[in-house]
């Protein structure tokens, strides 16, 4: 079962998070992003700052100096313009009956004008919870409601499809 997460990259508590099993594999993975130094800045939170940069196997590195963690980024669109950002976690629950794999949180990354970024959380409640459904997903009760998708083209068909909740979105700026 999903546990509540906090994903350091846009400060978001990811309950009734979309997610699936190895969806997308670093080869996947695109350098959208200049290596640099980045801002996230989530409404209502203060910033944080990364460094950002490529590693060799197709992922993309943000480093806060504390913790390193890696993130993939494929698009969704040949305009270049919507990205689907999915973060692997991995699951300590070794007494969960789910399927072996990598879980992945998926977000929607889009690109703004200026070389910005916004991140979107999808939420596995209300409109995020109908949309997900009506292209496959399952919703999983628990602490929280979960969306988990079967395949990659069930989840890019809905990312397609999320609304952009600016409320709850975070925006990522080049900084240097």
């Amino acid at each position: 079962m999903m546990r509540r997460l906090l994903v350091a990259l846009a400060s978001f508590a990811l309950t009734g998070c979309w997610y699936g099993i190895g969806l997308y594999a670093p080869a996947d993975s695109r350098p959208v992003l200049q290596p640099g130094v980045y801002q996230s800045t989530p409404r209502g939170e203060q910033p944080q700052t990364y460094r950002v940069s490529l590693l060799p196997n197709g992922m993309t590195r943000f480093d806060r100096g504390e913790k390193q963690e890696a993130y993939g980024i494929a698009p969704l669109d040949r305009a270049g313009r919507d990205y689907v950002l999915w973060i692997p976690v991995k699951d300590e629950d070794k007494a969960a009956g789910d399927a072996p794999g990598e879980y992945q949180i998926y977000l929607l990354m889009v690109r703004l004008q200026g070389g910005e970024f916004r991140i979107y959380p999808p939420e596995c409640k209300e409109a995020g919870a109908d949309i997900a459904k009506k292209n496959g997903a399952t919703v999983e009760t628990g602490s929280a409601p979960a969306c988990r998708f079967p395949s990659r083209a069930s989840l890019e068909t809905a990312l397609r499809q999320l609304p952009r909740d600016e409320a709850s979105a975070a925006t990522l700026r080049r900084l240097l």
